[in-house]
């Protein structure tokens, strides 16, 4: 079975549809096999029970991909950052890699997710050269501001599978600042106090920055504004709950170091 046909079968939504687009002409052949791949699909397992149309007949094939295919970012990989943003993004509507930037900046995007500029035009190329997203050259231009963007069928699949995987479960809320100050025994009170000094006036300076980003985003007009604010709202709350818990940990420090 080739990469394109792995491709297009995972571009299929879900199940029932794989069944609709598979039209066995045994109806029955085709409810059996969209009930067993209901029991048997892992989105994220490898390998995949997948399902081709055969010579009239339903055909189930075991593919196992390859370290080598997994490694290059294929189905059964963690979504990367980046790639959630870019197909996100390209999920709304096509657009040059320059409309995208601009869009991620418009929606103040780089407050609540650390994406660099260079890291989002490799992004399109990778997504481009596994098939999870189409780009087209314009006529009498060059660059790769030039060249319009699509996400496919496989994309979106990607995209949906990269959205849930971040719902699932609960990671630390890691700053740099926290790793510091949980090895504030081994300097002295006073350092101690200066540094949580100094990421009182961080936080202070990153939410009066939140705030002015917030301004702009409630003035711009486009998809996904109210979702923005409620990001940096995010992005402010978890700001603001480190002032308070900073309050105490400083009022605290004389015994904490014992």
């Amino acid at each position: 079975m080739s990469t394109s046909d792995v491709r297009a079968l995972l571009a299929v939504p879900d199940l029932r549809g794989l069944a609709e687009a598979l039209r066995d002409p045994v109806p029955r052949v085709a409810r059996a096999a969209s009930r067993a791949l209901a029991r048997l699909w892992d989105p994220t397992a490898v390998p995949y029970l997948l399902a081709v149309r055969g010579e009239g007949a339903l055909v189930l094939y075991r593919l196992g991909l390859s370290s080598q295919e997994r490694n290059r970012g294929g189905v059964g990989v963690r979504a990367s950052k980046v790639e959630v943003v870019v197909l996100g993004l390209l999920a709304e509507e096509p657009m040059y890699g320059y409309d995208l930037l601009e869009r991620f900046r418009a929606r103040s995007m780089g407050s609540w997710v650390e994406v660099g500029r260079a890291s989002v035009y490799q992004a399109l190329r990778r997504l481009e050269e596994r098939g999870l997203a189409s780009g087209r050259q314009q006529e009498g231009s060059a660059g790769p501001d030039r060249r319009v963007y699509r996400i496919t069928a496989a994309g979106r699949a990607r995209l949906r599978a990269g959205l849930r995987e971040r719902t699932v479960g609960a990671r630390p809320y890691e700053t740099d600042a926290a790793l510091a100050l949980g090895f504030a025994h081994l300097v002295t009170l006073d350092e101690s106090r200066r540094a949580v000094a100094r990421r009182e006036t961080g936080l202070r300076e990153w939410r009066t920055s939140l705030g002015a980003e917030r301004e702009r985003v409630e003035r711009a007009e486009g998809p996904g504004r109210a979702l923005a604010l409620r990001m940096l709202d995010l992005q402010d709350a978890l700001a603001q709950a480190e002032q308070r818990w900073l309050e105490r940990f400083g009022d605290d420090l004389p015994t904490l170091r014992g």
